[in-house]
């Protein structure tokens, strides 16, 4: 009988989830341009390639970026889920922080430099 399964190891199709106690794979569903077509994202994704290590709040951001907190929010929440961006949760806000996903950070440093 073969064996159908896919490999843990073999990411490259797959986003990483917990769910509960066991991990699911979600196939990607982003391409890297597409993040670029709303222009909140792309403003958001440009600060965070020029400052990888950054933390922020979405009010810290929207500062650097110079757009309204409220547009620069629910760009943020869309690349938290995107899992571009991630989430880091206190008692009293949520700061932001580019991902650790050097694939992701990567394909994201290519496109820019190809269309700048």
């Amino acid at each position: 009988m073969k064996n159908t399964r896919k490999s843990l190891r073999d990411n490259s199709k797959y986003d990483f989830q917990w769910s509960g106690p066991y991990m699911k794979r979600k196939r990607k569903s982003y391409a890297i341009k597409n993040l670029f077509k709303n222009e909140a994202s792309r403003k958001i994704l440009l600060f965070f390639n020029e400052n990888p290590n950054c933390i922020d709040t979405a009010k810290g951001i929207s500062l650097w970026i110079g757009w309204d907190i409220n547009i620069i929010q629910k760009a943020l929440n869309q690349l938290v889920k995107e899992g571009i961006i991630t989430s880091h949760q206190t008692a009293s806000t949520a700061a932001y922080a580019y991902t650790n996903n050097k694939e992701i950070v990567k394909k994201i440093e290519k496109y820019v430099k190809s269309v700048l």
